[in-house]
């Protein structure tokens, strides 16, 4: 892909979504930590930092070559969410995440929700 984008030639969908998972991973966070109390019930808390992906959203157009409101091959990127939000939001909403539906609550919670306004690519 750095091949392509010093050649000047344009990701496709996939690849720009792969790159985008690609920097998800590697700077996404994520944190387990398992206590008993004193009835012998195990709590496990799952956290993730999520200031690597709202960094990342706010560079996105410097990682992938394209300003906020170019079009890549009919996609537009709105934003990223860690993993713990998207386990959150569906256990919240009972849609699976990956689904169509998914991704349109999704889309509409980035967008309009300034609580999370941080996912929004180049806020």
């Amino acid at each position: 892909m750095r091949q392509k984008l010093a050649a000047g030639a344009s990701l496709t969908v996939a690849e720009s979504e792969l790159l985008a998972e690609c920097r998800r991973r590697y700077y996404s966070k994520e944190r387990e930590t398992r206590r008993v109390d004193a009835d012998g019930r195990i709590h496990i808390e799952r956290t993730v930092d999520a200031e690597p992906i709202i960094n990342a959203m706010k560079d996105y157009a410097d990682i992938i070559g394209f300003k906020r409101n170019d079009k890549l091959a009919g996609a537009k990127m709105i934003g990223a969410i860690d993993p713990i939000t998207a386990a959150n939001w569906a256990k919240e909403t009972g849609l699976k995440i990956g689904t169509k539906e998914y991704a349109q609550f999704a889309k509409k919670r980035i967008q309009h929700d300034n609580t999370y306004r941080g996912f929004r690519f180049g806020h």
